[in-house]
């Protein structure tokens, strides 16, 4: 107990210097000891180096995504050039089947006019008939163009026996 009571007579004795001693071995390890916080992936905390890492991984992640994204924005934009074109064809088509219906009736109309002030008279009747009938032959042949266009297509596009 000798070597006891010595330890702790120089203790008391040197308090300051033994607290002091023990406050900077505890701070020397404390610096010494690598700083960890929450990492961007959810898991264990990390330290600066780990961090880094993640930042990385997250980053090439985002840059994957942001790929994958900007190609659908693309494919949507085509499918939307695709959609306005043929809206705009429809709406042209459209136009031109107004304007021969229209055409038709200013025909009939300029007709009954003539026939009903009297003015009807065989020449203009037959011009009158002549340019109905002939629109209308028009319009038909239209019509069976398209219609053999559709038919042309779907010949080509199927696949061959």
């Amino acid at each position: 107990m000798d070597i006891l009571d010595k330890v702790v007579k120089f203790v008391s004795h040197n308090r300051y210097v033994v607290g002091g001693v023990l406050v900077g071995g505890l701070a020397l390890g404390w610096m010494g000891c690598q700083s960890r916080t929450a990492g961007i992936i959810e898991g264990d905390p990390v330290t600066r180096t780990q961090l880094q890492v993640q930042a990385i991984t997250v980053g090439r992640d985002f840059t994957a995504r942001e790929a994958m994204i900007q190609a659908h924005v693309a494919a949507l934009n085509a499918d939307i050039a695709a959609s306005n074109e043929r809206l705009t064809l429809a709406k042209a088509e459209l136009d031109r089947k107004d304007a021969a219906k229209a055409q038709v009736v200013q025909y009939i109309g300029g007709a009954l006019t003539a026939a009903a002030t009297g003015q009807l008279n065989l020449p203009e009747l037959l011009t009158s008939g002549i340019v109905l009938l002939g629109g209308l032959a028009g319009a038909g042949s239209m019509v069976d163009a398209r219609r053999k266009d559709k038919v042309i297509a779907e010949l080509k596009s199927s696949p061959t026996a």
